[in-house]
């Protein structure tokens, strides 16, 4: 990061990449201006550099506080509050896979609840005497792979078959087996990986003052029903508000094996506050149903009901074995507002140019005066780029897509490539001078 900031000092890098920066005959730098070289696809357009330096003095403050941020030479812990920044309607979700490939480890944040974190072993059937066979992140992935290449082959393979109804209904009907296939794999990775804690990703709820304490006594008296706990309420493991807030997105009707997995979690939590259990002489059945019971009641004795919070935005942020995964897709997430971010302090830093650029004051986690929050930036209609049908090989998507994309770069100054690839100069530009990019 201080690398990246480094480079957007004038001073220590002289204008684009992709030019020659200018000497003196000892092998200083020049600070002599370099007039850049007119070509095909050099353009007189601000680079996103020259944007942020655009305002000398102002954006340099910026930089200047983001560099001071991450030269701290030990963490802060007011870095460990940056969750306090965001707007109340943003959720972040952290999802790593273990090195040996056989948990996940997924975290939940959001502004002035506490966090939650689960380790969620990838076999936990087995513990739980399911005898089925295990679904492994290298099958999963497998199988993703294979869903990729055959997709990508009969993509390509539809191109010739126009005019022929029988290759055309041969298509249709493996594009459909194709579908169907990543429909299940989806829902494998739900249900086998997340299970009941597939709630960490559902949208919040907004509760009553009282609903989440109901919520942690109904549940006592469903294991205090199968003989599991103690009178004193010292003895019993106290569901804290963050994992009650993720549990009261559980549907009543939800599967059995969901429900059991939310029966051990807690019965881990038990033995964990000292209280020792059989779990062979637990009859998970009979912890089920009156689980099954409580959630049923307390769906329908809530006064007033819960309501899911508007306008919400779930942030993700995968490790390097988790990005394979199309987590956006999976059920619970599926028509979902939903984005990839690198780091929860990469977002805070985006939060912070934006109330920069609006005329906002910088703010920190340890702020005592009410913060105004800031959920969006403004993107210029007019600097927008676009790349359709690169390969060439989706006609009909050229065909639907094309003459509006032309029209938009008569009328609104849109510039992009259609049918053709575009070069590693076309694509850095793109991504450095346009406010969006399709």
């Amino acid at each position: 990061m201080l690398d990246a900031i480094a480079n957007k000092d004038k001073t220590k890098l002289g204008g684009d990449d992709i030019i020659w920066p200018a000497i003196n005959e000892d092998g200083s730098p020049c600070s002599k201006p370099i007039k850049k070289p007119r070509g095909l696809f050099v353009t007189d357009e601000p680079s996103e550099r020259e944007d942020l330096e655009s305002g000398g003095d102002d954006m340099r403050k910026y930089w200047d506080f983001i560099k001071a941020k991450y030269s701290s030479p030990s963490f802060d812990a007011s870095m460990a509050q940056q969750i306090s920044l965001l707007p109340k309607h943003w959720t972040v979700v952290t999802i790593n896979v273990t090195d040996d490939k056989t948990a996940l480890i997924v975290s939940r944040q959001r502004p002035d609840h506490p966090p939650v974190i689960f380790c969620l072993p990838l076999d936990r059937r087995g513990r739980e005497g399911d005898d089925e066979e295990q679904f492994s992140y290298d099958d999963a992935l497998e199988e993703f792979t294979s869903i990729i290449e055959t997709s990508d082959r009969i993509t390509h393979e539809g191109v010739n078959i126009e005019g022929n109804k029988k290759a055309i209904a041969d298509w249709w009907s493996e594009r459909t087996a194709l579908d169907q296939r990543m429909r299940e794999l989806l829902d494998n990775i739900e249900f086998c990986w997340l299970g009941v804690f597939k709630t960490a990703l559902a949208v919040p709820n907004v509760h009553g003052p009282d609903t989440l304490s109901l919520l942690r006594s109904r549940l006592d008296k469903a294991f205090k029903r199968s003989g599991i706990g103690s009178d004193k309420a010292s003895a019993r493991p106290k569901l804290d508000k963050g994992l009650l807030d993720c549990f009261s997105s559980i549907s009543p009707k939800c599967r059995d094996e969901e429900l059991e997995d939310l029966a051990y979690f807690i019965l881990d939590l038990y033995q964990l506050h000292g209280t020792s259990i059989a779990l062979s002489d637990v009859d998970i059945d009979t912890l089920v149903v009156d689980i099954r019971n409580a959630l049923e009641e307390h769906t329908l004795k809530t006064v007033p009901r819960p309501s899911q919070m508007e306008d919400h935005h779930m942030f993700l942020v995968l490790d390097k074995n988790a990005q394979r995964i199309p987590w956006e897709s999976i059920p619970v997430l599926r028509g979902r507002s939903v984005s990839r971010i690198p780091s929860i302090s990469f977002l805070v830093d985006r939060i912070q140019l934006a109330r920069h650029r609006q005329g906002l004051p910088f703010v920190s986690p340890d702020s005592k005066s009410e913060i105004q929050q800031v959920d969006r930036i403004s993107v210029d209609p007019k600097r927008v780029r676009y790349v359709l049908n690169p390969k060439g090989d989706l006609k009909h998507t050229e065909k639907q897509f094309g003459p509006w994309l032309k029209r938009m770069k008569k009328e609104a100054g849109w510039s992009g490539t259609i049918g053709t690839v575009p070069t590693e100069e076309e694509m850095a530009r793109s991504l450095s001078r346009s406010d969006l990019f399709m």
